[in-house]
């Protein structure tokens, strides 16, 4: 045996590799004539242990008739001792790779091979075309091997008289598993999609007994894909996105089952006007079908948007039970399941506007809906069932609203029924009510009949509560159907309450059928207590306007205890009140037995309103406090009559009134007001102003038209008797209350009431009129205001408005009742101020004279503006401070503030014609005061002073800045004096003329002071700037620097006040460039012209600074000149004085010579230098004055009367002869001396350069001297010999 089989394997191998050698043996072999025939392009063997494999590639498999079947290569594993067993060639392995195969699909004879991919045979549809048994007896023979696998198989379809498909690449594996085959198919679509079928095979479909179980998974694939496997008579949606994975079992009994799930991302649906769009969706399924007559579906996990609405359950089930069906949920939402439909288009458009306005919302839990469509032998039938959990809906055809419905839904073809108790339960009647009802438990049976007149809706018993309410009630509709055009349909409605709140009274008042006046008033009338009992009914048509309805259609009444009752808007209510209210349609009549109107009893009230009409009476009378009647008035609508400013005032005392009312509904502001009320021992106060008027007795009235009035009023008011009358008038803008009276008050207790320490400085008693005026023009025009003319009254104010007890000036308070009240006091006709009362000070404005705007409210300080023709300082000063900055800063301490800014006086601005402030007077003066920072400024400016005024708080310095100060000259200075006998006008010094001389230098204070231009009579002094230092003593002024034009100053003064009487003590500096220009620019002729100029003193003189005097001065003074040229001194000023101390004029002209050539620009110098002593006026040269030139050398000494003008001096000239011979001639005396050393100079010439000296006595006035030619010594007339000589 074993030798067999080793022969048999090697026969076997030799075979496989001579294969091409058998190729047509084989191919003859395994085609089955005339059912098919099988053609090979090369074939190749091996073997592989006992089991042959072929391969051959290029097979062609023709079909009987000609269709073809390509095979690029197929490989064949024989399964060697199965095929010994089965006596039939069976395969391990078979595969088919490349398979190209086109099938055809036959109404008549189902599917079968088509042919070659190449082209569809056109005799196709021809009857001749291979069935369904030809392709299943190819099945069939494949499956007898163990392992069949089709890779990479191109196959095209095509549907009976339709185009082919296009081609599919499809991998199909098989396995031969015995009983059972194990089937894996995909369909490749791309790189990473592809249709997976998975099964399990019993049997061969088509076989008796076959069953299967599967599964199935598709992605998502558009119309484009699952479109080509559907007829075109099938109308698909445009456009759609469809994916699957599933799992069956096909039982040969018939009870197959199908469960998976489906994906629908998208589906866009449109036939003509109808429309569906489908996103996002998916669903679970599971199905059973037991046979045809039985069959159930049920999904679950559904989800997605239908028409952008979210779908309203997320499972059903839909069963089949011989000819019933069945569908029904776990839980069904309203308002989404409402909205698709009404979005869907498949939805009858009727059917829409039947249901129109319906829009339940809730949910159904446990909807069932059975129905059995419609037969020969009956008609359509449906039965529905739900649970209704907070089910609502919206009123319609009459039939009421409701919300929050839980209870039993039950509903046929004929009818239906509501069994309900729910909580948080809505009921509204659009037909009667605006608002619904809002019950917290609500219980009853609501059921409806549908027939061919229409629908009638019938509840039983009803019974609905809440915290405050009790009620019962039925209601019955009928609405006919749209044919019946008479018919009206009608509306009766009961309700029954008690012990209710009764506030909740006018939510059963239908407001759609009464007058809206009317409702309204009953909703704001009851504002508390209790119903006993109550009830309504309403029996109306359907189709008739809410305005025609007969007044017979409502009645309603309340009993109510206890109640709190305003029978109109912004008047009290009446309390403690036991109305009984009456409706019959639009009559209505309150009475009210007794109650209470705040503290008063009310012993009778009645409020009726005729049918058809908007005129409401009202009628009362009340015994109590007078304190009600001011508190009705204020909250009434006589509130916009009196004006806000009644406010404040309180009434009290006992009072009997009577309230006569005439309410216009419609119209509230043509209702009629009319008051009453008898006052005893009245007390009227004003707690704001701190005002009483005590022991009121009389009448007052008060009318719509006329407001408030009284003929006579007696009382007391700070503590004098009183008389007054109130009458209203009309004006602009509004009615004006004036309570006009007249009394005698003293100054002390008017300054109690006001609280104003400024009426300290008024005392005595006088007469006054007062007039208090309430108004409603605008806001804060109310006010009161006293008026006297002060007879006997004495005022301590500085002047001009002081006054005498006899004297009369008129004084008026006025007082804003505003929130914050207002005192404004004119006093004088010169003095008007503002502030506002307040116990403390906060604010004020004083404005003084005449012709000046009113005073406006103040609460930041006190601000002073105005005009005066004179105005004393010191007077006013301390007036401020006393009155309001020492109280305001004291305040401020104690509250550890001191305001805004720290002070009192906010601003002062003030136009004066005369200021006096000590000995200073300025005319035609603007200031302005305002604080600062730890300081105040103030600015200044008239012909006198312009500037402004830093004055810091406590030590520091003040600065001063002035763009000009001109100060007056001293009469001495400013009136002329008489002439002397030698034409100079000589002004004795007179301290009582000293511009300054009551003036105590002690009281300025420490400052620093910069004067852009100061001028002293008509004399401009230039720029300076110093520092003031009080003394005990005097006054300091250091670092004073000045320019006066070309003169630069800088000096120390130290000002002596002591016993009255003025002193100066100066240290001063004088620089300037050309002596002449500063000459000039004082209006003098210069006697000099320099390049620079010094002069340096320590002098003193009695009088102030201002009244520099030559007579009584006294110090020293040095001089010192740098190059420059004797001039003409001319005439100059006392200050220029010491620029001439020479006149080279006088001498030149007393020497008879002319020299014009020497001296036309004068005498040329190189330096002047010397040292003054003065001694009351008396300068003494200490050190010569000495004058060096280039052509002479001039020395002076002796004494200059600075104030008498004279001079008594000695001049030494000193001139070089061989440079000045003609001028040594002349000194010499002799012109023949002259002439001669003339000669002798041309003669010999250097050697007569020589000096020589003239000494000259002058003695007289400045502007004429005497000079003298001095003889000199023997000595010296020697040595000067012995010089020439030489």
């Amino acid at each position: 045996m074993i030798l067999l089989l080793a022969v048999s394997l090697s026969v076997g191998r030799w075979f496989m590799l001579s294969l091409m050698d058998y190729k047509s043996d084989l191919e003859r072999l395994i085609s089955d004539a005339p059912s098919y025939q099988v053609r090979v392009g090369e074939l190749h063997g091996r073997w592989i242990f006992f089991s042959p494999r072929l391969e051959a590639t290029e097979v062609k498999v023709t079909l009987e008739g000609g269709r073809r079947i390509d095979v690029g290569r197929i490989e064949l594993e024989l399964d060697t001792f199965r095929s010994l067993w089965r006596g039939e060639a069976v395969f391990r392995q078979v595969l088919l790779d490349q398979l190209d195969l086109s099938l055809y699909r036959s109404r008549q004879q189902g599917w079968g091979f088509a042919g070659a991919q190449s082209g569809i045979d056109p005799t196709l549809s021809s009857p001749s075309t291979a069935s369904d048994s030809t392709l299943l007896s190819v099945l069939q023979a494949l499956l007898v091997h163990q392992e069949l696998e089709i890779r990479n198989a191109l196959v095209q379809v095509q549907f009976e008289q339709h185009e082919p498909l296009p081609p599919q690449l499809i991998n199909i594996k098989l396995q031969n598993q015995g009983a059972q085959y194990a089937l894996v198919g995909q369909l490749v679509l791309g790189l990473e999609q592809a249709i997976e079928l998975r099964a399990v095979l019993h049997g061969f479909p088509g076989e008796a007994g076959f069953s299967s179980e599967f599964y199935f998974n598709a992605p998502d694939l558009d119309q484009s894909f699952w479109g080509q496997f559907f007829d075109q008579q099938v109308s698909l949606p445009q456009r759609f996105l469809v994916g699957a994975e599933l799992w069956g079992h096909w039982a040969p009994d018939g009870r197959h089952k199908l469960q998976g799930s489906v994906r629908l991302p998208l589906l866009d649906w449109q036939r003509d006007s109808d429309r569906l769009s489908v996103t996002d969706a998916a669903l679970t399924l599971a199905a059973t079908m037991d046979s045809e007559q039985q069959a159930e579906v049920e999904i679950s996990h559904l989800q997605g948007l239908f028409d952008g609405v979210a779908l309203p359950l997320d499972r059903f089930s839909l069963r089949k039970q011989d000819a019933r069906w069945s569908l029904s949920s776990d839980r069904l939402a309203l308002e989404p399941l409402w909205q698709i439909i009404f979005n869907s288009s498949s939805v009858a458009a009727e059917l829409k506007q039947k249901l129109a306005g319906l829009d339940p919302v809730g949910q159904l839990f446990n909807p069932r809906f059975e129905w059995q469509p419609a037969s020969p032998r009956a008609p359509f039938y449906f039965d529905f069932s739900a649970d209704l959990q907070q089910v609502g809906v919206s009123p319609w055809h009459g039939a009421p609203g409701l919300q929050g419905v839980t209870g039993l839904l039950q509903l046929n073809s004929d009818g239906g029924r509501v069994d309900f108790s729910s909580t948080a339960f809505d009921m509204n009647f659009p037909l009667l009510y605006r608002q619904g009802w809002k019950f917290d438990h609500a219980k009853g049976v609501v059921s409806w009949v549908l027939d061919q007149n229409g629908v009638k809706v019938v509840s039983e018993h009803l019974q609905l509560q809440s915290p405050n309410l009790r009620g019962n009630g039925r209601f019955s509709l009928e609405l006919p159907t749209a044919g019946q055009s008479s018919a009206e349909g009608r509306l009766v409605l009961m309700i029954g309450m008690e012990h209710a709140d009764a506030t909740l009274a006018p939510l059963f008042v239908p407001d759609k059928i009464v007058s809206e006046s009317l409702f309204n008033w009953l909703q704001q009338s009851i504002k508390a207590g209790q119903i006993n009992r109550g009830g309504l009914i309403v029996d109306m048509p359907l189709r008739v306007p809410a305005d025609q309805l007969p007044t017979s259609t409502l009645q309603m009444f309340f009993d109510v205890d206890q109640a709190s009752f305003q029978y109109q808007p912004e008047w009290p209510a009446v309390s403690q009140a036991n109305p009984f209210v009456v409706i019959k349609g639009s009559e209505l009549l309150v009475e009210i037995p007794r109650g209470q109107l705040l503290s008063s009893s009310l012993s009778h009230g009645r409020v009726y309103l005729p049918a058809h009409s908007s005129k409401l009476r009202v009628d009362a009378e009340l015994d109590g406090p007078s304190a009600d009647i001011r508190t009705a008035l204020l909250e009434g609508p006589t509130r916009t009559v009196l004006g806000e400013a009644l406010s404040p005032w309180q009434l009290d005392g006992e009072s009997h009134s009577t309230l006569a009312l005439g309410v216009d509904l419609q119209q509230p502001e043509d209702s009629q007001i009319r008051i009453e009320s008898t006052l005893e021992e009245g007390l009227l106060s004003n707690a704001s102003l701190g005002l009483d008027f005590i022991q009121l007795a009389g009448t007052l009235h008060y009318h719509e038209r006329d407001g408030l009035s009284s003929e006579r009023l007696s009382g007391s008011v700070l503590g004098q008797p009183l008389q007054a009358s109130i009458h209203t008038e009309q004006r602009s803008g509004g009615l004006h209350t004036l309570i006009r009276g007249d009394g005698w008050v003293g100054m002390e207790p008017l300054r109690q009431w006001l609280q104003q320490p400024l009426l300290q400085r008024l005392q005595g008693e006088t007469q006054f009129q007062a007039q208090l005026d309430i108004c409603t023009a605008s806001p804060g025009c109310s006010n009161l205001r006293i008026d006297s003319q002060l007879r006997g009254v004495v005022a301590d104010l500085p002047p001009p408005f002081a006054k005498t007890r006899e004297e009369q000036q008129p004084l008026t308070i006025d007082i804003s009742l505003d929130t914050l009240p207002l005192l404004r006091l004119r006093y004088a006709n010169q003095l008007d101020m503002a502030l506002p009362l307040t116990p403390t000070f906060s604010g004020a404005e004083l404005v003084l004279g005449t012709g000046q705007p009113a005073p406006t409210s103040r609460n930041d300080g006190l601000w002073i503006r105005g005009q005066l023709d004179f105005l004393p300082v010191e007077p006013w000063k301390d007036f401020i401070n006393q009155e309001f900055i020492k109280p305001t800063s004291a305040v401020a301490h104690e509250s550890g503030s001191a305001g805004d800014s720290g002070h009192a006086v906010k601003r002062v601005q003030l136009d004066i014609d005369r200021l006096d402030y000590g000995d200073l007077t300025i005319y035609q003066l603007q200031a302005l005061l305002t604080p600062g920072a730890n300081s105040w400024l103030l600015a200044l400016d008239s012909p006198m002073v312009r500037g402004r005024v830093v004055l810091p708080e406590g030590d520091a310095a003040i600065l001063v800045e002035l763009d000009h100060l001109k100060l007056p000259r001293s009469q001495s200075q400013s009136q002329p004096a008489a002439p002397t006998t030698d034409g100079l006008t000589k002004v004795p010094f007179d301290p009582a003329l000293d511009p300054l001389g009551d003036f105590d230098p002690r009281r300025l204070p420490l400052a620093q002071v910069s004067i852009a231009s100061l001028g002293y009579g008509e004399r401009d002094l230039g720029r300076w700037d110093f520092k003031l230092q009080p003394q005990q003593n005097g006054l300091l002024l250091n670092d004073v620097v000045g320019v006066l034009g070309s003169l630069n100053v800088e000096a120390n003064l130290d000002w002596h006040f002591y016993q009255q009487q003025h002193s100066s003590w100066l240290d001063l500096r004088l620089k300037a460039q050309d002596v002449a220009k500063v000459v000039s620019e004082w209006g003098a002729t210069p006697g000099l012209a320099t390049e620079s100029a010094q002069m340096s003193g320590k002098v003193s003189w009695q009088g102030s600074p201002v009244a520099f005097n030559w007579q009584t001065l006294n110090g020293d003074a040095t001089l010192q000149v740098k190059k420059g040229r004797v001039l003409d001194a001319g005439s100059g000023t006392q200050v220029m004085k010491i620029f001439s101390l020479f006149n080279t004029n006088t001498i030149w002209r007393r020497l008879s010579l002319d020299f014009s050539d020497l001296a036309k620009d004068g005498i040329s110098f190189d330096t002047i230098a010397g040292q003054y002593r003065i001694v009351d006026g008396v300068a003494t040269t200490v050190v010569p004055l000495d004058v060096e030139g280039p052509t002479f050398d001039l020395s002076l000494q002796g004494s200059l009367d600075l104030y008498h003008e004279t001079l008594s001096q000695q001049m030494l000239v000193t001139l070089p002869i061989t440079e000045n011979l003609a001028l040594a001639a002349v000194f010499l005396a002799t012109p023949q001396i002259a002439g001669a050393v003339f000669l002798v100079e041309k003669l010999i010439g250097k050697q007569l350069s020589r000096f020589t000296s003239v000494r000259y006595n002058i003695e007289g006035p400045w502007a004429n001297p005497e000079m003298t030619l001095l003889k000199p010594p023997a000595k010296e007339q020697q040595s000067q010999q012995m010089a020439t000589d030489h």
